[in-house]
């Protein structure tokens, strides 16, 4: 079960809220934008296509590789968790895709290395076997037919763009 944490509401503390004596609330810097990003469904000859925009750039693995499986664990539920927020819509997606094509575009102020960019690909292809919208995450289910980055300049600019589009016997 997937919950979502909420920011505390007003003071609940007694006297202090957030450890500060004037009652303000502190904000925490975090890396996840207010809007979680966005998601489309469409249908053509009755296969699904999914578009799901999500406001962080797809991780590198470089961030994980040298530390504990817990903090692997937290970027792999950061991620679920993003991508459940962006694509909440679908929640009656129906149907895990059997076979599709996934295209994935990083929009990121830094450029990756290729390797990076395509293990960075792992926490988002697990979540979405998670939330439903794969069967599984093996190359009979999945082919990864495009993956790219692209530099933009401002840091609120960056995000992920995940394209799922279903495949049927003839398309594999």
């Amino acid at each position: 079960m997937l919950r979502l944490r909420t920011p505390p509401e007003g003071d609940a503390g007694g006297g202090k809220a957030n450890g500060r004596a004037d009652g303000k609330v502190r904000r925490r810097s975090s890396r996840v934008p207010e809007v979680p990003g966005e998601s489309w469904l469409t249908s053509q000859d009755e296969r699904r296509k999914l578009f799901i925009r999500v406001n962080v750039p797809s991780p590198s693995p470089n961030q994980w590789v040298f530390k504990s499986w817990r903090e692997y664990h937290k970027i792999k539920q950061n991620w679920l968790r993003l991508i459940y927020e962006a694509s909440i819509q679908h929640s009656q997606f129906g149907q895990p895709m059997a076979a599709c094509s996934l295209e994935v575009q990083r929009q990121g102020i830094r450029e990756l290395d290729h390797d990076n960019l395509v293990g960075g690909l792992k926490p988002l292809i697990d979540s979405m076997v998670k939330l439903g919208f794969l069967a599984d995450d093996t190359s009979d289910v999945i082919q990864i037919t495009n993956y790219h980055q692209v530099r933009v300049p401002k840091k609120t600019e960056q995000c992920t763009l995940i394209i799922l589009r279903e495949l049927d016997g003839r398309d594999t």
